[in-house]
């Protein structure tokens, strides 16, 4: 037979070393490519193929994930006229091997940091957090507070742990201040005073990483706006331009390493025309590399700030919609229970009427057309409209007399038909402080949950988690007390009755407080007396229980200012 030739008589080629052989055979390739990489740079030791084996797995389900999430999309040719059940089926797949991944490399994290740092394995993470947040704000401010944290942290975590810090965070930023320069040139040295680690073994591992950044830029490409694949590309670019002409690192797998990050880059230009760069020119040399970097990463930094700014937008308009819903939910609830109190207060005085035995007491009837006058003012205030006034006026039905006076009534007494009163209650009789405390009353309900909200009362909610919370003065109400208290997820509330000539018994309360049974007190000055605030504040200050005097109503946005600091 022929040299060349099968039994066939087929031509016979050699097996082509870089054709794939499937997942089982790319898994440990990529394992050993990260294991070597991963002992270059944090030294060998017994995790270290734990993590690259976890690493390689969470980059290969990363990749599946784009492409599953391409193919789901309505656009996409692959898929046409499949239906959308498979679309979707693929999306949840999609989704489900992102967050297999996210996992996988937040495990690779947390043995990396043990690796490095032992027991100070999280603190490792949570600076790499802040590393990664400062690069991409370039907040000077917040860039000297993390340098003097990776300061103070080198006896903890090490000095390899820290200059690999600082390597990740020196690579993120553009221009820095020459002091800042200094100190993160001194973090990133592997052992103070020791030169042995040379200038090509600390680039090396960054060519791995820009390398493996301009694979990933070729496989999102498609989904990046043509102006931001722009920059991506010359930011990149201009970082391997400069490594090349410095010529660190050198060697084989430098030049390897160059050439396909080069490649992938020219490759993703001519495919998707974002436009030309001197940085994809083999014949540019010389140029201020640096420069073009700190242009691109500069553009990206401002295009990520307005990003965030509209996503803060989008946030607002959606904690808005949030209030309002909230608000007008609670608005309905507290108008259907004061005309449900105001039903039951004309019962009472229909019932006192037929009663023959109560008919002469004077003082009961006056008591009972305050109450109805009461619940009539707050549904009022909380009507939401002229349907909801005819529900009021259908409730007083056979005792309208009692609307005649009374502020905030003026738009019930137009439509029962009745004149305003001609002259006021005196001042100070008692019939003008019943008439002021009902307004007072339906002007606090009022605020809350009739006049609009700021955003920022979203902020606190849950502020009071696992408080129990006392509240002193005014009348108690049970469902604006459950209110508060799911709104701030308080573990118990207990609102005690004290206004004009019904007092709270201090005596019983101030030993509560010493017994440690309330973690907060707020006490509502504007519907009792200052022998509230003079006699419960100093025990909340002798016991060390946090205290509010409180000027205002009792309402969610109050006591989000008041208490809470919204």
């Amino acid at each position: 037979m022929p040299r060349g030739m099968s039994a066939r008589g087929h031509t016979a080629t050699e097996p082509d070393a870089t054709r794939s052989d499937g997942l089982d055979e790319l898994l440990p390739r990529l394992e050993r490519v990260l294991r070597d990489e991963l002992t270059a740079r944090l030294g060998g030791g017994p995790r270290i193929g734990r993590i690259a084996h976890l690493r390689a797995r969470a980059e290969v389900l990363a990749a599946l994930a784009r492409v599953a999430g391409r193919h789901a999309q309505p656009g996409d040719r692959a898929l046409e006229g499949a239906p959308a059940r498979q679309r979707d089926l693929l999306a949840r797949n999609g989704h489900a091997l992102e967050e297999e991944s996210r996992q996988l490399g937040r495990r690779a994290l947390e043995l990396e940091a043990e690796h490095l740092c032992g027991e100070h394995g999280p603190r490792y993470v949570e600076l790499l957090g802040e590393v990664e947040q400062v690069a991409r704000a370039g907040d000077e401010a917040a860039l000297r507070a993390l340098v003097n944290d990776l300061e103070q942290a080198r006896q903890k975590l090490g000095q390899r742990a820290v200059s690999l810090l600082a390597e990740r965070l020196a690579d993120g930023l553009g221009d820095v201040p020459a002091d800042l320069a200094r100190r993160l040139a001194a973090l990133r040295a592997e052992e103070v005073g020791d030169d042995a680690r040379t200038a090509p073994d600390e680039e090396l591992p960054r060519l791995r990483r820009l390398a493996r950044e301009a694979d990933e830029l070729a496989a999102r490409a498609p989904e990046i706006e043509r102006e931001e694949l722009f920059h991506r590309i010359q930011l990149l670019g201009a970082q391997l331009k400069e490594m090349q002409e410095s010529g660190r690192p050198a060697g084989r797998e430098a030049d390897r390493l160059l050439r396909g990050a080069f490649g992938a880059l020219t490759r993703t230009s001519k495919k998707h025309q974002p436009g030309w760069t001197p940085v994809l020119d083999s014949r540019r040399v010389g140029l201020d590399w640096r420069k073009l970097a700190t242009t691109s990463r500069r553009w990206l930094q401002e295009r990520e700030a307005r990003r965030r700014e509209l996503r803060r937008q989008a946030e607002r308009e959606q904690r808005l919609d949030a209030i309002r819903r909230l608000r007008e939910d609670q608005r309905r609830q507290a108008f259907e229970d004061a005309v449900e109190k105001l039903r039951l207060a004309a019962y009472r005085l229909s019932r006192w009427s037929a009663d023959p035995e109560i008919t002469g007491d004077e003082d009961k009837r006056l008591e009972l057309e305050r109450e109805a006058r009461r619940q009539a003012t707050l549904a009022a205030r909380l009507a939401g409209g002229e349907d909801d006034l005819r529900r009021v006026a259908a409730a007083l039905e056979g005792h309208e007399d009692v609307v005649r006076a009374g502020r905030g009534l003026a738009g019930l007494r137009r439509l029962l038909g009745i004149e305003e009163p001609a002259e006021r209650p005196p001042a100070g009789s008692e019939d003008e402080a019943a008439e002021r405390f009902d307004q007072e009353l339906a002007d606090d309900v009022g605020e809350a949950l009739v006049e609009e909200w700021p955003p920022e009362i979203l902020d606190v909610e849950g502020a009071g988690a696992g408080e129990r919370v006392l509240i002193v003065g005014g009348l108690p109400d049970r469902q604006r007390r459950e209110l508060l208290q799911r709104f701030f997820g308080w573990a118990d509330a207990e609102w005690v009755e004290s206004y004009r000539d019904r007092q709270a018994d201090f005596k019983t309360l101030r030993q509560r407080i010493a017994d440690g049974r309330f973690d907060r007190v707020i006490i509502l000055a504007r519907f009792c007396g200052h022998d509230v605030s003079g006699t419960l504040v100093p025990a909340c200050r002798r016991y060390g229980v946090a205290f509010h005097v409180n000027p205002r109503g009792v309402s969610i946005p109050v006591i989000a200012r008041i208490v809470y600091g919204a």
